[in-house]
């Protein structure tokens, strides 16, 4: 699966499911490698789209969300992706 369409896939999934630890986004938005999960959320967080909190455990676990920003840009992959659909 191409990069940039994952993208669009985790910010659907992430805007579906408020915050999830990376797992949980990844299976929620079919994208199969975990460590493309893993780098987007990280290249999201650089521009302000996602945050990350740890809760901690047992087990401890890092859980994502879109911050106002990443909402907006959320809507945006919504809509590109059933642009793609058509």
């Amino acid at each position: 699966m191409r990069k940039h369409i994952s993208l669009l896939l985790v910010l659907k999934a992430m805007k579906k499911l408020g915050e999830a630890p990376i797992s949980t986004i990844q299976k929620e938005a079919g994208v199969p490698n975990y460590y493309t999960v893993k780098q987007i959320l990280s290249d999201l967080k650089e521009i302000g789209i996602t945050e990350e909190r740890y809760e901690p455990g047992p087990p401890g676990k890092y859980v994502y969300y879109l911050t106002d920003k990443g909402r907006k840009a959320a809507e945006l992959a919504e809509e590109l992706l059933e642009i793609l659909e058509e």
